[in-house]
Formats: structure tokens, C-alpha cells, sequence
């Protein structure tokens, strides 16, 4: 961020596991990463959000994310995928609450 430099965030959706999928790497997800990817579902929940609207969120959390790439299957992905990213959030206390639920290290400062 202090050099400037704009990044394009790709990858978002781990694999397809933050999109409901079950695999992380082009591989079978872990249990222990299907669980954790069950509790950030619950957190969205508790925010009137989907996990993919989070998880786009979080991708453009640094203010040097410029541009996000997100994988598709179908063209009713994209309109879901725009309109997610539109939606409004309080993301400062989502993520706040991810970090005392243990879902994000408590070291990251979101006073960006």
C-alpha cells in the first residue's frame, strides 16, 4: 500500500469451497477447512450476506485492490457476482467479529 502499487485479487472463492463447492486447490477440501468454511457461512448469515458476497468483500478490504477476478459456470453468475459486489455491509464489524470468532488472526488491523 505505501508503494502505491495497484493489485487485482483473483482466486476468491477458493476453489469453488466458498461458493458452496467442496474442493480447495482443484483438490478435495479438508474437513477441517469444510468446517471452517461452515462458520464464515454462519458469520454472512448473521450479516444478511452470502458467503460469495463476504468473501468478494474481504478481496477488496486493501485499499490497493483495484480489480477482482471471480470464476464463473454460468452468465447468471456474473449478474449474482455484480450485485454482490454492490451490496452494502458494515465490514469493519463483520470482520472484527471473524476475529473474535478466530476466523482471522486478531494481529490484523481493519482501520485501513
Amino acid at each position: 500500500q505505501k508503494q502505491g502499487i495497484e493489485v487485482h485479487n483473483a482466486g476468491i472463492f477458493a476453489s469453488g469451497l466458498l461458493v458452496g463447492g467442496s474442493t480447495l486447490d482443484y483438490a478435495p477440501a479438508p474437513q477441517n477447512m469444510i468446517q471452517k468454511r461452515d462458520r464464515w457461512e454462519a458469520l454472512a448469515k448473521q450479516y444478511h450476506v452470502t458467503l460469495p458476497v463476504l468473501a468478494m468483500k474481504f478481496a477488496v478490504l486493501p485499499h490497493v485492490v483495484t480489480r477482482i477476478a471471480v470464476g464463473v459456470k454460468h452468465p447468471r453468475e456474473v449478474e449474482l457476482n455484480v450485485n454482490g459486489i454492490l451490496e452494502r455491509l458494515d465490514t469493519m464489524d463483520v470482520w472484527k467479529d471473524a476475529q473474535s470468532k478466530g476466523l482471522l488472526p486478531a494481529h490484523i488491523n481493519f482501520d485501513l
